[in-house]
């Protein structure tokens, strides 16, 4: 192991390791089964996100699928660019915010995977 480029790690890459003599103290991020896959964050959502009232309370939020995603958390907050916390986490591109009311609501949707976050 080695120090690479810009403070990251350089680590050698083995598919397996039949002998046992390998450092088993350095891992490596899931869902990676070993060195060889590639494990890397889902693009980010961006702007497709669409809201349609289903329901007087209700506001579905759709959007499209990202590379690499396996789920995507919901946040909601009353103000355009603060105060966001999450309201929902879905594996699907679609969610429900049954307690969304009559209030002006902003939302943003985060695509995750086993290696991180897309981020807004």
């Amino acid at each position: 192991m080695g120090e690479g480029i810009n403070g990251r790690i350089e680590l050698s890459i083995w598919e397996s390791d039949p002998l046992g003599d390998v450092d088993e103290s350095v891992a490596f991020a899931p869902p990676c089964r070993n060195a060889l896959e590639v494990c890397s964050a889902p693009v980010a959502v961006g702007e497709s996100v669409r809201l349609v009232r289903v329901a007087p309370d209700s506001v579905e939020l759709t959007w499209s699928a990202t590379s690499n995603a396996t789920s995507y958390t919901v946040q909601r907050s009353t103000a355009p660019s603060s105060g966001f916390g999450p309201v929902g986490t879905t594996a699907g591109t679609m969610w429900i915010d049954p307690s969304a009311g009559a209030a002006l609501l902003f939302y943003e949707v985060e695509s995750a995977n086993a290696c991180g976050q897309s981020g807004f």
